[in-house]
Order: structure tokens, then sequence, then C-alpha cells
């Protein structure tokens, strides 16, 4: 992809962007964080979590989240967050996003104190990875969408389009190329919506498609941090038929510590629909 002559805005640069006003907060995305037509959804979700933090400062730590796309979301944006219940140790928050259309899309979040129990279990493995620096750079193709200029990423193994006959699955490094993203929920959602689809694995060239949900667990109860910047997503499809996908995808940081477990459903288009 030619960068020559554009100039990005810088993840870090786009969130001091939001602007709060009273209950609500407002944001004119640039093109360069754009999916086609639209706001890629690991930004809205990112988006929709930093307004939530910035409207409610009190809050426990995060523990899931879900989101709902389902109209493009272009223009001047419109976040509106609220909570929809508060108890002794969680908090659910609701975030609705609108654009110059209407409502295009809504987030939920829980966040939750840790409670003191007798068990303690983790079954997340890590699974062997080359470091990022010995692996080949997995965003070559053609065409690629806008918002990808602002991640770097590195295949361990698995496919990439342009290879049909391999499994819908890989394992990837990633990182933003912006050096002064915050170690924190939010940039890590933006980070774990920007790879492809583990579907594309099975096309000869890229398709037109669009998240439909995303569900997300969060499973350190403290900031996510990676060393290094990197961190490596496992992401495999269960389901390729009738113009969905399901998948699901894990990361690590780069201390191989599990961060969140995510399920999406896709809608997957022929060039000509």
């Amino acid at each position: 992809m030619d960068d020559t002559n554009r100039v990005l805005t810088n993840f870090s640069e786009l969130l001091t962007r939001l602007a709060r006003d009273s209950g609500c907060f407002s944001i004119s995305l640039p093109s360069d964080w754009q999916q086609g037509r639209t706001a890629y959804g690991g930004l809205l979700a990112a988006l929709g979590l930093h307004a939530t933090q910035q409207a409610f400062a009190d809050l426990p730590p995060l523990r899931s989240a879900q989101f709902i796309f389902f109209a493009p979301a272009t223009g001047a944006l419109r976040l509106t967050p609220s909570v929809l219940r508060r108890g002794k140790s969680a908090v659910f928050v609701g975030v609705d996003i609108e654009s110059e259309a209407g409502v295009c899309a809504r987030a939920h979040f829980c966040f939750g104190l840790a409670r003191d129990i007798d068990q303690d279990f983790l079954d997340v493995p890590w699974p062997a990875a080359s470091p990022a620096q010995a692996c080949p750079e997995l965003f070559t193709w053609p065409n690629q969408p806008q918002f990808r200029q602002h991640f770097e990423g590195r295949l361990v193994r698995g496919g990439r389009p342009g290879n049909p006959s391999s499994r819908p699955e890989m394992l990837v490094w990633m990182r933003h190329r912006d050096k002064h993203v915050a170690a924190d929920y939010v940039g890590l959602l933006a980070l774990a919506d920007a790879l492809s689809p583990a579907a594309f694995a099975m096309y000869q060239h890229a398709v037109p498609l669009s998240t439909m949900t995303w569900e997300i667990d969060f499973l350190p109860a403290d900031c996510p941090v990676s060393s290094d910047g990197w961190w490596l997503l496992q992401c495999a499809a269960d389901y390729v038929r009738h113009g969905y996908s399901t998948q699901g995808t894990t990361i690590w940081n780069s201390a191989g510590r599990p961060v969140l477990i995510a399920r999406q459903t896709i809608a997957l288009f022929n060039k000509t629909s």
C-alpha cells in the first residue's frame, strides 16, 4: 500500500478529538480510519469504551463487552453512554453510537470488582510462536482497507488471502504503529478487530465483509500490558456458509499471558453483491 503524501491520524491523537457535550460525546472520523464506507468495528468499540471511561470515572475493572454493528458509521459520530445498572460489585453500561443517518451500533460493557473465592483456574495455553521479528509481514496483498495503515501484522502460521486451500485459521503478531497508544483496553479493542477474518484464508481474493456481532471476555482485572507492543492473536473460523462466518479469537501479550477471548459473527459478500 502506497502511503506517499498521506496524512495519518494516530490512534492516540484520535482519542483526544472525542469531545464531550453534557452526557454525550462527538467525533468526526478521518478517512484513514475507515473500512470502505464505514468506520471499522474495532474503532467504534474502542471509542465506545473510551467515552464510557470518560463519562464514569469510578468504574470497576472491565470484565466483558458486547457489540452490535447494524449500519454504516460515517462522518460525524455521537456516542451516548448510560449506566444500565449499578450493583454492589458490578456496573453495566450501554452506549448508543449514532452517525449522520441514525443509530449505527450499540455497545454494552460489564465492569466488576474482584471477589475472594476458593477456586483458581486458567486453561488458555500459549501457542508456540516464533518472535514477531522472525515472522513475515502479513498485510502484503493489494487494496487493504484504509484503517490497516495504522497496524503492523506478522504471520506466525496459518492462511492468508490468496491461498484458498488453507484452513480458516491463523496465528498472527499484531501491534499499533502509533508508539504512544496507552496500555489499556481501549487500544487493545482497536487492535483486536484489525486482523482480517480467518475465513479470508479460503478465498483467492479479499471480498467485502461486515462484522455483525462481537462478544469479548477480558481475563485480567488490571490493565493489559505488552512490553514491546506486540500481541499474539489466534483466530479460527468454525463456520463459513451461506454468506456468514463465525469465529473465535484469543489474544496473549508478549509474555504469554492471555488477556481476552472473543466470538464474532461476520457477513461475507461476493464482489458483485
